[in-house]
């Protein structure tokens, strides 16, 4: 899908750190901004804070969902998922 730039912000609107949206036909979109931490962010129209990233290189993803997470070779596992969505390195 193209790249299309559907509008721009006007003087006294609010972006919320935003720099950029990608938004769908149907409405859905993505927000990608950095906030006033420093913090580079991913939000949707579904959920506030799909990813972010810390200056020091700290990833955090609230909802990450590992479904294909398999043993590796030889039986070990080397991250793990609990049943509160916490991912632990084995």
């Amino acid at each position: 899908m193209p790249l299309v730039i559907q509008a721009q912000a006007v003087n006294g609107q609010s972006t919320l750190n935003r720099i950029l949206r990608l938004m769908s036909p149907t409405g859905a979109f993505f927000d990608i901004g950095i906030d006033t931490s420093g913090n580079l962010f991913v939000n949707s129209n579904q959920t506030n804070g799909i990813l972010k990233l810390s200056p020091a290189g700290q990833l955090t993803v609230p909802d990450l969902v590992l479904s294909n997470l398999q043993t590796a070779p030889g039986g070990s596992v080397d991250l793990a998922a609990g049943s509160n969505g916490a991912v632990y390195k084995q």
